[in-house]
């Protein structure tokens, strides 16, 4: 059977999967289409603001510490007053003389640069000297949660569906991320913490794949370009906003309602017919592209739909019950699959170099994004550039790729990253201009390698492991990001080489490790483990 697509005819379809997306193919762009993008995409973009929050609301700030005022009592004259005096290098602790002589107390008020940030999370729960290690962890709890949630999301979507998971979660995403600007406590703000993060992945995941399964398939590769362009745009929003709003509080409410936005698009969602058409429910699957073919005004063709209903009865019919595995063991299931990875040394190379791209690519990536009071006199300006420099780099990447293969462009922006992160100790202090342009030049590059692994990674592994593979490298990019803000405020202050040294230096490691990596433009993506060792 043949059917008439914006790109022509297509071959005969295969199965219930060949059917739908010839379907899907057949309806091409729309209103129907187009909502679910928009709602996809909205709800993904916005969610930048929260992931890079801590760089406005827990920034590492400069201190002193408040010396007390209270003296002896002014009815007993012969004890002597107190004074106090500061520790040069220290604003943890304070010399007192009176009388039992000299003494050192611990800290526990201090004054705040407030140059930059009028209220901060750090500034309100004193997060200094032995606190100082929770500033970044704000940070990590949201990074700690999405990890977390990147296991149970594909679990939950498969279950109950795209439409259910993305309306829950961008309902509790909305209430938990509006309500976090009042809890009155740090233990509390940081139970939230993690939640935003847990449900902002969980949702995302459900909302990446309904775009994939309701968009006609010469789509589905622009839809990464849009989703990462959409989280560029509001990086540069969310500068604009910590400009405005300097208080902590007001700015996590007003970052958090542009999610309203999206509600009223997530009454029009409909399920995706992919999932419909698994589960065997042919009157909701016929109720869906009707729909769809209505407000794309073109007719459905009735032989496809007959053929459609026929395969999902014959599924039902030939389906048998088997008992449902328990998510404990479906979590099992995947770290032994994970193993198969490591079994035979071409593929233990290609995902040992993979897993040190992926890491890489995320500790560089979030320390730049979350370096705005680091590496920028302005953290406003900073924070609004880096978005916008991210911009050309995903439009760039998608044709070089195409016209120099995967390999070299790797390659060239891991080591570009890093030679331009490894010069910033040769500026000079007064020419911030100049570290903040190294800065995001860096940004640019790793932005456009961080969104090639996903290209990469997915055609050097063969197709009987290729979901692990990648999966594999996405939890290495995740636990980059859990670490990247201990090492960019807690490390960097003490040793400020440990920037470009170590950033620098594994940018530079990841790009000759790379080198080992195959070229996989034009070819024959790898069916069998046995192909990837040339047996």
């Amino acid at each position: 059977m043949l059917l008439e697509t914006e790109g022509g005819k297509v071959g005969e379809s295969k199965g219930l999967d060949g059917v739908m997306e010839l379907l899907l193919d057949h309806l091409g762009m729309g209103r129907w289409s187009l909502l679910h993008i928009s709602a996809g995409m909205l709800g993904q973009a916005l969610g930048s603001m929260q992931a890079l929050s801590g760089a406005f609301m827990a920034p590492m700030l400069n201190y002193t510490c408040r010396l007390p005022t209270l003296a002896s009592p002014l009815h007993n004259m012969s004890v002597p007053p107190e004074t106090f005096h500061r520790i040069p290098g220290d604003e943890c602790s304070f010399i007192v003389n009176g009388l039992h002589g000299e003494e050192q107390r611990p800290c526990t008020e201090w004054d705040f640069d407030n140059s930059s940030f009028a209220s901060t999370i750090t500034s309100e729960f004193l997060l200094v000297c032995g606190r100082t290690y929770l500033a970044p962890l704000h940070q990590s709890l949201y990074m700690i949660g999405s990890s977390i949630g990147a296991i149970f999301g594909g679990i939950l979507s498969d279950k109950f569906g795209r439409r259910l998971i993305i309306i829950l979660g961008l309902t509790l995403f909305l209430m938990i991320a509006a309500c976090s600007s009042w809890l009155p406590n740090l233990s509390l703000i940081f139970i939230a913490r993690f939640c935003i993060g847990f449900i902002y992945v969980t949702y995302i995941q459900s909302v990446y794949v309904i775009v994939m399964e309701t968009v006609p398939s010469w789509m589905r590769a622009t839809m990464g370009i849009l989703v990462a362009v959409g989280w560029a745009l509001f990086t540069i929003v969310f500068g604009g906003l910590g400009y405005m709003l300097r208080e902590w509080r007001e700015l996590q409410m007003v970052s958090s309602l542009p999610f309203l936005l999206v509600v009223p698009l997530l009454l029009l969602l409909d399920e995706s017919p992919h999932w419909l058409m698994v589960q065997g429910k042919e009157e909701a699957v016929l109720k869906v592209v009707t729909r769809a073919a209505a407000l794309h005004k073109v007719d459905l063709p009735s032989d496809s739909v007959d053929k459609l209903m026929k395969e999902i009865n014959s599924m039902k019919k030939n389906k048998t019950k088997e008992n449902q595995t328990q998510v404990w063991q479906q979590l099992k299931n995947k770290v032994l699959r994970m193993l198969v990875l490591f079994r035979t040394p071409q593929l233990r190379c290609r995902t040992l170099v993979m897993c040190f791209d992926f890491f890489t690519a995320s500790v560089v990536f979030f320390s730049l994004c979350l370096g705005a009071v680091n590496l920028s006199a302005d953290p406003y300006i900073y924070m609004a550039l880096s978005g916008l420099v991210e911009i050309p780099s995903y439009f760039l990447m998608g044709p070089l790729v195409a016209r120099m293969g995967r390999k070299g462009p790797a390659i060239g922006s891991f080591l570009f990253a890093g030679i331009t992160i490894l010069v910033l100790p040769a500026i000079p202090s007064g020419l911030w201009q100049v570290n903040m342009a190294m800065a995001l030049l860096s940004k640019m590059a790793i932005s456009g390698v961080l969104i090639e692994l996903f290209l990469y990674s997915s055609e050097i592994f063969p197709t009987e492991i290729r979901i692990q593979g990648l999966g594999t490298g996405m939890f290495l990019s995740r636990v980059g990001s859990i670490i990247s803000p201990f090492f960019n405020d807690l490390l960097v202050p003490l040793f400020p080489m440990a920037m470009p040294l170590g950033v620098g230096g594994m940018c530079i490691i990841a790009g000759l490790l790379t080198l080992l990596l195959p070229e996989t433009k034009g070819a024959k993506l790898p069916d069998l483990i046995e192909e990837v060792e040339g047996k």
